[in-house]
């Protein structure tokens, strides 16, 4: 036994040992060689594969397509077969092909699949061919992966030439009645008899009837068949036909379909028609509001129409209208204009015809127009009618609060304007306006606040009376020259008391005495238009001062000034004369006096001779001294309604009498409140002044040639403006 050289020095004993190792590693590696982890598979060709491969077709065994009559025209049929990868790898490229001596009349697409995923599947199509002549016609279908692992089934085709067998159409026959009951089965006997009838065998030429075919029985009697027909529309005449391979059939085979006849009107919208509510008067009738019907039966409806007549009080378009079965047709409802207060919620119109009607129902409701008295602040407002009808009179009463007043201009109607026409101070009337509802409001303002009139003058006054409820007068009174500008327009009452006249002096001379002053002159309630916007003149009359006194001379009295109103161009409107002056003492001897006021008391006459009072257009006359009094001074006149002065024949003459301011503002002016008298006359003491307005002041008197004295003043004018309050 040859050994290597570097076994040379090993024992006899190792050697054995080695050499055993040897032999069982040999005979454990052989039997690991020898086993097959991964196991085997057989293809349908037999053959063995790896079991990691492998894949598998839906189809197997055998598959038919359904036989075909030679001639017919039939069309080709498809057939799709999935190949699914059963193993756990790729299974690459898969060459389908057809095989057998038939293969090329079947057609296989496509030719191969390029791989398959694990789990997943592709198809591919087999067809039959178009045309083919009588025969049985078969191809083995066959899938190849690598290793020729394939899988395989067979396809087969049958072309054939049918028997003819021909049957006749004995009885046809149909249930149902003309126009009452509608046909649901037509039944039908063949000579001979065929079995095996279904649906797929049997048609219908429904003759325009519209008859459907549901079902096919066989009837309880030999060769009777059964058909449940649907769907007829109308009457007519409908054909069976049948189909079925080997058969020909022939004969008559129509019946009579009948239908019947409904009829029936259905409101499918606005079947009950609310148009509200209008107020009487109204221009437009409410918006038109639509029903419609659907003819629910199955005959036509002709003339169709809204029931509404010539006294109806709606309308209806179109008049009448024409609804085929199942169709609808709609129309316009709409109340008439005109109609007065009431609810129109009539009995149900009727739309319709002879055959059938449909009814629903309308409402509408006209009513007067409501009247609404706003709220006013400071006040009570109420109105006399919560609802008139057009035209009718409609009182507003206004109750202010105290010292407020009702400002008519702001009577007002909303939303439609109105003329209110005063009744009093707090009641208006208007007339109830057509086809709206009102609201009425006002505003009352405080009169004290808003004068017609501003006065320059830091004397003269206004104030505000209250003549009624709701009813005031503003009173301006003017003591100084001035103007007044008018805030708002009006007419006024004006009243104008002139100066009075001064009283006469005295000389020193025994028994010397001056005549009494006369009163002022007055014009009372003259009317006057007050423009909105101008401004007015005013000047009042002063008094006369009182002639002086001394030596054996005196002077008269002066005479007063005149009271004017002027106009807005600065004329003179109205004038009030001046009283005259007192006529002197003794250098006096005759009277003195204006001829437009009030006349002035006359001077001592010479002698026995007497002066008298001046007479006075706008005032009474002078006085007279009294009888046997001959030497001593006149009285001067008076003014309106006042006494002239008087004389007693012991002293100077007495002014004439003046106005008090409350008989100025006397409402009547027909007579004084009070007796006024004028200034006193002097008697060896000075003389009085006159006291009220346009008074005349009195004369001096110097008896037993005591020291002469001077006359005394009269007093000045005013001006009364009364105007009844004018609110803004």
């Amino acid at each position: 036994m040859h050994v290597l050289p570097r076994f040379q020095n090993i024992t006899h004993g190792l050697r054995v040992f080695l050499v055993a190792c040897a032999v069982l590693y040999a005979v454990i590696f052989a039997g690991c060689k020898s086993s097959d982890p991964q196991g085997t598979k057989e293809d349908d060709g037999g053959r063995t594969v790896d079991e990691s491969y492998g894949f598998s077709l839906s189809a197997s065994g055998e598959h038919v397509f359904t036989a075909v009559e030679e001639d017919s025209g039939y069309t080709a049929e498809e057939f799709t077969v999935s190949v699914t990868n059963t193993g756990s790898v790729d299974t690459g490229l898969i060459q389908l092909a057809l095989s057998g001596s038939d293969a090329d009349t079947f057609t296989l697409t496509p030719s191969s699949i390029e791989n398959i995923a694990v789990s997943k599947a592709q198809t591919f199509l087999l067809t039959t061919t178009e045309g083919l002549p009588a025969g049985d016609y078969e191809a083995t279908v066959t899938a190849t992966g690598p290793d020729n692992f394939s899988r395989s089934f067979i396809i087969k085709f049958n072309v054939y030439i049918p028997t003819i067998i021909p049957v006749t159409f004995e009885e046809v026959r149909s249930n149902g009645a003309s126009q009452t009951t509608t046909t649901t089965e037509i039944s039908f006997r063949l000579d001979p008899p065929v079995d095996g009838l279904t649906i797929d065998n049997v048609s219908l030429n429904d003759g325009g009837t519209g008859a459907q075919i549901e079902t096919i029985t066989a009837g309880t009697e030999a060769g009777w068949w059964v058909l449940a027909i649907s769907g007829i529309t109308q009457e007519g005449t409908a054909a069976v036909n049948l189909t079925k391979q080997q058969y020909s059939f022939s004969g008559s085979s129509t019946a009579a379909v009948h239908y019947r006849f409904t009829y029936g009107l259905n409101v499918v919208t606005g079947g009950s028609l609310n148009f509200g509510t209008k107020i009487v008067g109204y221009a437009e009738a409410p918006a038109a509001q639509t029903v419609t019907v659907v003819n629910a039966g199955n005959q036509p409806l002709n003339g169709v129409a809204v029931a509404v007549n010539a006294g109806s009080n709606y309308t209806a378009a179109p008049a009448a209208a024409d609804i085929a079965a199942g169709a609808s047709a709609s129309f316009t409802i709409r109340p008439k204009t005109g109609l007065v207060v009431g609810t129109y919620s009539l009995p149900a119109l009727t739309v319709g015809t002879a055959s059938t009607t449909a009814s629903f129902s309308t409402s509408f409701t006209v009513r007067n127009g409501t009247i609404t008295a706003g709220t006013v602040a400071n006040a009570t407002m109420t109105v006399n009618l919560t609802s008139a009808a057009a035209d009718a009179d409609v009182t507003v009463t206004v109750t202010p609060n105290d010292n407020y007043a009702l400002k008519p201009t702001s009577l007002a109607l909303s939303p439609t304007a109105a003329t209110f026409t005063r009744v009093n101070a707090t009641q208006y009337k208007f007339k109830m306006p057509a086809n709206t509802d009102v609201t009425v409001t006002a505003q009352v303002i405080k009169p004290a606040e808003n004068h017609m009139l501003e006065m320059s003058g830091t004397d003269n006054t206004v104030t505000v009376v209250k003549k009624a409820a709701g009813d005031y007068e503003e009173v301006y009174i003017l003591v100084t020259s001035g103007t007044l500008k008018a805030n708002r327009g009006g007419t006024a009452k004006v009243t104008l008391v002139a100066g009075g006249g001064g009283g006469g002096g005295t000389s020193n001379t025994t028994d010397d005495y001056g005549g009494g002053g006369g009163a002022g002159g007055v014009l009372r309630n003259q009317s006057a238009v007050i423009a909105d916007g101008a401004t007015y003149g005013v000047t009042i009359g002063g008094g006369g001062a009182g002639g002086v006194g001394g030596g054996t001379a005196s002077e008269q009295g002066k005479d007063g000034g005149d009271t004017v109103l002027k106009k807005a161009d600065g004329s003179a409107w109205f004038t009030a004369l001046g009283g005259g002056g007192g006529g002197s003492g003794r250098n006096d001897p005759g009277m003195h006096g204006r001829p437009g006021g009030s006349g002035g008391g006359g001077g001592l006459g010479p002698g026995t001779a007497v002066g008298t009072g001046g007479a006075g257009t706008q005032g009474k006359n002078g006085g007279t001294p009294a009888s046997g009094n001959t030497g001593h001074g006149a009285a001067g006149g008076g003014g309106f309604n006042a006494v002239g002065g008087a004389n007693d024949g012991t002293t100077g003459g007495a002014g004439g009498a003046g106005i008090e301011l409350s008989e100025l503002t006397n409402a009547g002016w027909t007579s004084n409140t009070t007796v006024s008298t004028g200034g006193r006359g002097g008697y060896n003491s000075a003389p009085a002044a006159g006291t009220q307005y346009g008074g005349g002041g009195g004369g001096g008197g110097n008896a037993g040639g005591a020291s002469p004295l001077n006359g005394a003043a009269g007093k000045g004018g005013i001006l009364i403006v009364t105007i009844p309050w004018i609110s803004p």
